[in-house]
Order: C-alpha cells, then sequence, then structure tokens
C-alpha cells in the first residue's frame, strides 16, 4: 500500500517561525553541543516504568525495552521485515511450522553466547499468560523445539499472521534467568543489542555504553547519557544551551523555532490516538453506557483542527488502521458533525449530563493536555459537560487498565506487533490489557482473523473488527500521530517508519 501520507512519513519538517508566546518563551539562545566524538546526551519525555522485557504495562517501557534487547526479526528504517538475531527463516506451505536459522557469535551482554535454548525459552516464556498479557498472540503455538544449537522449529496448531508480523513477538533473554525470582530484570538488563547498561537512576535517567562485542553494526557512540525531562519546554531548552544533544519528542509548537539550528525530523510513529469508554466498571459508564450518546461524541469531534493547532500538523486522521499498513483506505474516520451529535444527545435524554474525560499530562504523549482540552470543548459544544480530569502518568496507565474511567485518553503502539488487531483487541476485547468493556461479537471477530490462512485474510480480518468497533461506537478514533526529534546538527540520524522509540544505538557523529 502506498499513500500521500505513507509517502511523506518521514521528512524534514518547516513549520514557521515562534507565533505564540508558549514558543516565544523557547526561543533565543545559541546552540552549543555537549556531543563529542564518543559521548551523546538525550532528553526524552518519559521514564520506563520499569526495565523488564515482559512488562509491557507502559508503552513508556519500550524507551528501555529497545535499546537492549532484540527479537528474531526485525524492521528496517521503511518498515520492511528484516533478519535480526535469526539470519533467515522458512515457513511450512501449510503456514504452522517457522523454522529460523539463528546467528552464530551472538553473546548477552554478560558475554554468554545466545543458543537455540535461550531462544526456546523466550518464546515460551512469552506464551505464558503469567508473564505476558499478550500470551494470546501465541496461543495456538504447539512447540518450540531446538534441533541443534543454531535452529528454532516453532509449530502452531492453526496458522498465525501474527507472528511474523511482530518480528517473531519476542524479546531474547538467557534462559538463565528462568532460575532467578520474577522481578529478576526489572533493575537490570541481560540483552544482546549494541548498547548496554551502566547505571539506572529511576525518574532522573540512565547510562549505556557500546556493547564491543555486538554481532553487529556497533553504536555510534561509545557512551550514551539519557536524562528524562518530562516538561516539554525543559526539553528543547536543554537542547538549546547546549546540555543535551538529542531530544524526543518535540513538542509540535517547537518544531519550527528549532529548524534554523537543529536538525529536525518526523515519522508516522505507529501511535493510535484515540478515546475508549469504560462500559463495565459498576456505576461508571452513566450516559456513554447508551451507544447513540457514544457515537455523538465521536461526531461531536472535528478532528482537522485538533491536528493543525494541537498538534502543529504532527498527525494523521484515520479510522483504526494506520498508514503503515495495509487496509488503510478500506475504513472511513468518521466525519465531523456536530448537528447530528447534538440531536443524538437530546434524543437520549443526555443533554446536561457530565462525562469525565481522564487525560495524562504532557510528556510521554505529546500535547496530551491540549488534546484533551480540545476534546473537551468540543463535547460542550454539543450539550455534554466535559469534567476534565487531567492525571500523572502513572495514574493514567492505572485507570485505562483497571477503571474508573468512564471516557478516557487511549494511546498504543503498532511498532511492538505492526499489527492493529493487537491495539483493538487490547482496548476493546473482553479480556483486553486495557479493556474496560465486553462484546462476544467483537472477541468472535478477532479471533477468525488471528488464525487466518493467508496475509489478505488476516487484513479482511482485522478492518472487519476495526469497523466492528466504528459501528458499535466501541470508542473514537482521533488521529495517527507523527514524532518529532530534534538534535546538534553534529548528530546523524533519520527516525524509523512506524517508531516513536528512538534506536539510540543509531545515533551517530555526523561525517
Amino acid at each position: 500500500m502506498m499513500n500521500g501520507l505513507l509517502r511523506n512519513a518521514t521528512t524534514r519538517l518547516g513549520v514557521g517561525l515562534c507565533a505564540t508566546a508558549l514558543v516565544l518563551a523557547a526561543c533565543g539562545g545559541e546552540s552549543g553541543s555537549s556531543a563529542d566524538a564518543d559521548s551523546l546526551t538525550v532528553a526524552l519525555g518519559g521514564d520506563p516504568l520499569t526495565i523488564n522485557p515482559y512488562d509491557f504495562k507502559a508503552g513508556v517501557n519500550f524507551y528501555a525495552h529497545r535499546q537492549w534487547y532484540e527479537t528474531l526479526l526485525t524492521r528496517d528504517k521503511k518498515g520492511e521485515l528484516v533478519p535480526s538475531l535469526a539470519e533467515g527463516y522458512e515457513v511450512s506451505d501449510d503456514g504452522l511450522v517457522y523454522t529460523f536459522n539463528l546467528r552464530d557469535g551472538v553473546t548477552f551482554h554478560d558475554g554468554s553466547a545466545m543458543t537455540s535454548e535461550d531462544v526456546k525459552f523466550s518464546i515460551e516464556r512469552f506464551a505464558d499468560p503469567e508473564v505476558m498479557p499478550y500470551a494470546f498472540l501465541l496461543g495456538a503455538m504447539k512447540s518450540v523445539e531446538t534441533p541443534d544449537d543454531l535452529t528454532v522449529v516453532v509449530t502452531f496448531t492453526e496458522p498465525n499472521p501474527q507472528f511474523l508480523s511482530g518480528a517473531g513477538l519476542t524479546f531474547i533473554v538467557p534462559s538463565e534467568i528462568g532460575d532467578q525470582p520474577a522481578g529478576y530484570l526489572d533493575d537490570q538488563e541481560i540483552g544482546t543489542g549494541p548498547v548496554q547498561l551502566v547505571e539506572r537512576r529511576k525518574g532522573e535517567g540512565w547510562t549505556m555504553k557500546r556493547y564491543d562485542d555486538y554481532w553487529g553494526d556497533a553504536a555510534g557512540y561509545q557512551n550514551i547519557e539519557v536524562k528524562i525531562i518530562p516538561d516539554a519546554n525543559g526539553r528543547v531548552s536543554a537542547l538549546r544551551s547546549g546540555q543535551v544533544d538529542f531530544i524526543a519528542p518535540v513538542p509540535p509548537q517547537n518544531v519550527g523555532q528549532l529548524e534554523d539550528q537543529f536538525t529536525v525530523s518526523s515519522t508516522i510513529d505507529g501511535g493510535a490516538l484515540g478515546i475508549t469508554f469504560d462500559l463495565l466498571t459498576k456505576g461508571e459508564a452513566g450516559v456513554v453506557a447508551d451507544q447513540n450518546v457514544r457515537r455523538a461524541l465521536d461526531l461531536a469531534i472535528d478532528r482537522g483542527p485538533i491536528i493543525e493547532t494541537a498538534l502543529a500538523g504532527l498527525g494523521g486522521e484515520y479510522a483504526g488502521v494506520g498508514a503503515q499498513n495495509a487496509g488503510f483506505d478500506d475504513v472511513s474516520a468518521t466525519p465531523y458533525d456536530p448537528d447530528e451529535a447534538s440531536r443524538l444527545i437530546k434524543e437520549a435524554g443526555a443533554e446536561g449530563a457530565t462525562v469525565k474525560l481522564y487525560v495524562p499530562k504532557n510528556g510521554r504523549i505529546v500535547n496530551s493536555e491540549q488534546v484533551g482540552q480540545a476534546v473537551a470543548g468540543y463535547w460542550d459544544a454539543v450539550g455534554i459537560k466535559t469534567d476534565l480530569q487531567l492525571i500523572s502518568y502513572e495514574e493514567w496507565i492505572d485507570r485505562e487498565k483497571n477503571g474508573p474511567a468512564q471516557t478516557y485518553l487511549s494511546s498504543f503502539p503498532d511498532d511492538f506487533t505492526w499489527n492493529p488487531l493487537v491495539r483493538i483487541q487490547s482496548f476493546y476485547g473482553c479480556n483486553g490489557d486495557n479493556s474496560n468493556q465486553c462484546d462476544e461479537g467483537f472477541d468472535r471477530l478477532v479471533a477468525e482473523a488471528g488464525r487466518a490462512p493467508t496475509d489478505e485474510a488476516f487484513t479482511q480480518g482485522y478492518v472487519a473488527a476495526t469497523q466492528y468497533v466504528q459501528d458499535k461506537s466501541m470508542g473514537i478514533q482521533l488521529y495517527q500521530a507523527k514524532s518529532a526529534f530534534a538534535m546538534d546538527k553534529s548528530v546523524c540520524w533519520e527516525p524509523n517508519l512506524g517508531r516513536s522509540i528512538p534506536l539510540l544505538s543509531q545515533v551517530a557523529p555526523c561525517g
């Protein structure tokens, strides 16, 4: 699939000069890089809640996971599936057996050699629902066999198109950790990546260094210092003053005024932003228990102005299937129709009713507060009294997963599985990790798609499930995000299509 949004997925941005008081406050000052040939300093907007590679409770955890751990296959800059820890693979004609040929000479950061036993352990650990909330993705797995140290054979009882789409789906860890306590990797890492952890300071950042025995291309810098600066203006100020060399994400309102002195790049990041409803917590749903009210709340929102104002253009309208995926054009976004929204609200007897909207404060999700304020304004305009609750990222994650949260901003990166089905199952499935609702018809569609025998049937399956979500107003799709990154001009890097998490080992000195 190719479309305008995808063709322009990775672009140099230009949004003009400082135009608001917020931007003017950040203008001025001189660039002064802290980078030298061996060291890079980075400011990120969120701190991982844990560095355990089997804990996916928060997207911010991937800031750490992605740096140190690798999968059998991965995605290149263009989003194409390419070898990683497996140098090649074969799939049986019936789509049930996957044979991976592992790279020779791969070692973990503790110096031990990676073998097929480590891969077997990692895949089986992922498939354990007591460990991994996404174990359902391997629910049809029959066995993992290791004919020799460099061969792994994964067999399913029925076709599983989601297995390869997620590049093998699991980070590879040493099998020896199976003898350790459950939280053994919460505060240390034993990955195979091009950089390794030196020290982590919770809430502040961490230090990494190049792993000299890495099997592939060496990390661009010997030393990488990561600082956590949740405040958007603080990140920009740190870059402008030379305290850091690279920041992510760049606030949309600051993109234009940074371009003259810094390199600024953006990409479709795979992130999907929307609003989801809590229909399970007793006494919480209120008026949103009515499908017509939920439909009205969807029709009331004009996505275009939100993208242009709150995001300064760093986003694209979508209906639940991302621009990086097949089927992007097969589902239509909800039209803006405030008159119909008002009519539905009145018809339901919900005019003047209060609806709570839970939104995380700015930090991990770019300009989330401004997005929440814009949505609240649209809802108020059609007769709803919106109680906007701006809460911490940690509280938002808890409410999103466990309730109560009558309505809440929802965010999910598709870069883990490259698979829209995982996201919608997570938010709307009866057993979804982030779901506070249950619809058996939806679950049947998800199950059918998950065992589709071909890629084409798989695409048709997740498109049908996505359309079902829209038809029953189970959730509101707002936009697909773009991430912007800024760096000193002595630093060279281009983002990966579909990833909001920068792979810092790929950042390198220019020249």
